[in-house]
């Protein structure tokens, strides 16, 4: 029988999306240096305002936007060990994922169950990502909780079609 067409939609969609978490998992682990980058940009700017003396409104920032730059960089202790792990863990969820994408091109009489477990999962620790950035309280996570919701919304989409989509073409190569 040949494959459906939902079966090549998935599985392509789950690779690309896989594939674009494994990226991801370097922008985790890279989240603490880009952090400490930012802050000493910005703090090097407070000193270049000092040191010309900028004091003209029209040339200053609000100080509403000072203090919510200031907040940006009260990030816990933790949050450096936090994207280090969640670095480390993204790409094996991702691997997972991308391999239970793989068996559905395949049309492995597994490859369903296989890819509900992987999203499953991924969808499990992207929720893990956005608690653990809003307990961080912390605007330079957002992107993180961005991506994490997307992936969550990809998920659900992909898990829909898997769900509602005629699996005959798998219970036919399990014979």
């Amino acid at each position: 029988m040949k494959r459906p067409g939902w079966v090549t939609t998935v599985g392509v969609i789950g690779i690309i999306i896989g594939c674009l978490g494994i990226v991801g998992a370097g922008q985790s682990i890279m989240m603490p240096k880009i952090l400490d980058t930012q802050k000493a940009f910005w703090t090097e700017m407070k000193a270049s305002m000092t040191q010309y003396d900028i004091t003209e409104p029209e040339q200053m920032p609000s100080p509403e936007v000072m203090q919510m730059m200031e907040s940006m960089w009260d990030i816990p202790g933790w949050f450096d060990a936090f994207c280090l792990i969640a670095g480390v863990a993204a790409p094996v969820v991702c691997i997972l994922y991308v391999f239970a994408c793989i068996r559905l091109l395949q049309i492995s009489p597994t490859a369903i169950r296989l890819f509900y477990t992987a999203a499953g999962i991924a969808m499990v620790f992207s929720v893990l990502k956005i608690v653990f950035v809003l307990a961080a309280l912390s605007f330079m996570g957002m992107s993180m909780i961005v991506g994490s919701l997307l992936c969550i919304v990809i998920n659900v989409i992909l898990l829909i079609v898997v769900a509602t989509k005629d699996k005959t073409a798998f219970a036919l190569q399990a014979e």
